[in-house]
């Protein structure tokens, strides 16, 4: 016997892209320190990563997601660990 798959409210999808974009915009912090203290520019950055100036920017300040290959890309660019790049230490925590 199966079920009937459980329902997800309207509240739990505005926390879920709350936290969502609460965690991209941490991401595009973290990054953009780690940018500013290896003293590249975001035009170098957005070259290397194939963004316009505009694209990159929307992306440091949280308003789009880095991608997973960006991320990589960055990550070997910088010699440092994803975990590093990353701001998974500060995630918002999901109100249940």
């Amino acid at each position: 016997m199966t079920s009937a798959p459980a329902r997800i409210t309207s509240e739990e999808i505005a926390s879920l892209a709350s936290a969502t974009e609460e965690i991209n915009k941490l991401t595009g912090e973290q990054i953009d320190q780690i940018r500013c203290s290896m003293r590249i520019t975001k035009k170098e950055m957005g070259e290397f990563l194939g963004l316009s100036y505009g694209g990159l920017c929307s992306k440091l300040a949280g308003r789009r997601s880095f991608q997973f290959g960006e991320m990589v890309r960055l990550a070997n660019w910088w010699n440092i660990s994803l975990d590093d790049l990353a701001a998974s230490a500060s995630s918002p925590r999901v109100d249940e």
